[in-house]
């Protein structure tokens, strides 16, 4: 198997001023969330009408806030509905 590395920098800010950015100038708002495994953070795809989309991670801050890092983000969204194993749909 081989692995390919994105560059290490991402954009980070605290929560509330990305949110903002990723609603205002981009009209995306959040409509998938998921907590990873250790609780330690949480997951969030934002989309927009236009298909585009952002990927973002949330954890707290030293400050006692929430930082969030865009992890990704594109366009051409397609959402893929298929059966998960045990899940109904």
């Amino acid at each position: 198997m081989e692995f390919f590395q994105y560059p290490a920098t991402l954009l980070c800010a605290a929560r509330d001023q990305l949110s903002a950015v990723l609603k205002g100038k981009h009209g995306e708002v959040p409509t998938v969330r998921g907590i990873s495994g250790d609780g330690a953070a949480l997951f969030e795809i934002w989309e927009s009408l236009e298909k585009t989309w952002s990927a973002v991670l949330i954890a707290p801050s030293s400050d006692g806030g929430q930082m969030m890092c865009l992890v990704a983000s594109g366009t051409d969204l397609m959402r893929i509905l298929g059966e998960v194993p045990g899940v109904p749909l």
